[in-house]
């Protein structure tokens, strides 16, 4: 049971799966800047 669920984690990590989570949490994270702190930078400086 326990050894079915790493071998999938593994073939998750192994395979493109993993890569395009990265890729949209990478994508959300840089939007996410852009959205709020950069207007609020903007905001604090003036």
């Amino acid at each position: 049971m326990i050894n079915g669920i790493v071998h999938k984690m593994v073939q998750f990590i192994d395979g493109e799966g993993y890569d395009q989570l990265l890729n949209t949490v990478t994508k959300g994270l840089f939007y996410f800047i852009l959205v709020f702190c950069i207007p609020y930078f903007l905001y604090l400086l003036f």
